[in-house]
């Protein structure tokens, strides 16, 4: 890397101060407190890159200014070279930017620029886009509800494998009365240690929907959820 990197090669600078940062945490990770040498290296080998246009070193140089990386924390930095990223459709980066201006960071919040970020990423196919875009739809946060959109998003999402997305597919469906697939979802994700899944899988045992009643199997999961800190399954357990 550092070979082609000093030959101005842009994939191999950004990768390489892509490994600097990476080094630079395991350090701190071992107690070190890191080196700052590194990440100062790390930086300018993004800025060379992001500077000659390469989409990801503007993508990784804007979250080095968003986190004080080798160069002075700065909002406004951040905001310029994520949005120089995402126009020329790195698909995450599109994603960030849309949470900058929901966030605020670099400039005043801006729910309807977020939305409209959020809804290029998304239809690139990045599943955490689909999944916020999916849940500002649900629940009216910057738009106007849309359960259709809201659900064909998160079913987006979940169809690539993010948990949050089918959990919430999954209340979708149960308030409509499609109990059977609601539960369905809720125990694959319980299976794997999802705590909402667990307890509302277990609460599914309780009342005999979705599932033939089972107050054993119910405090057997409600349990297991419980066990991680969620709240709403020990209140259910203590009933």
């Amino acid at each position: 890397y550092e070979k082609s990197a000093g030959q101005g090669h842009h994939f191999a600078q950004n990768n390489l101060a892509l490994l600097y940062r990476k080094l630079n945490e395991e350090a701190a990770a071992h107690g070190g407190g890191g080196d700052p040498g590194l990440l100062d290296k790390s930086a300018a080998l993004l800025l060379a890159a992001a500077a000659a246009g390469f989409a990801l070193a503007q993508k990784n140089l804007a979250v080095a200014f968003a986190n004080g990386h080798g160069v002075q924390q700065d909002d406004a930095q951040a905001i310029c070279w994520m949005r120089q990223s995402a126009e020329q459709h790195e698909v995450e980066a599109a994603f960030m930017l849309g949470e900058f201006c929901r966030q605020g960071r670099g400039g005043p919040r801006d729910l309807v620029e977020a939305m409209r970020w959020y809804e290029r990423s998304a239809e690139a196919g990045f599943p955490r886009a689909q999944f916020t875009l999916g849940m500002m739809l649900l629940e009216g946060t910057g738009v106007e509800k849309d359960l259709g959109r809201a659900e064909y998003w998160l079913r987006c999402a979940a169809g690539q494998g993010d948990s949050e997305a089918k959990n919430n597919v999954a209340t979708i469906y149960a308030q409509r009365g499609e109990v059977e697939s609601a539960a369905n979802i809720w125990c694959e994700l319980a299976t794997k240690g999802e705590p909402n899944a667990q307890c509302n899988l277990g609460m599914c045992y309780v009342r005999g929907l979705g599932r033939q009643r089972d107050l054993e199997a119910a405090r057997r999961w409600l349990q297991m959820a419980a066990a991680q800190g969620h709240a709403m399954s020990a209140q259910a357990l203590s009933d």
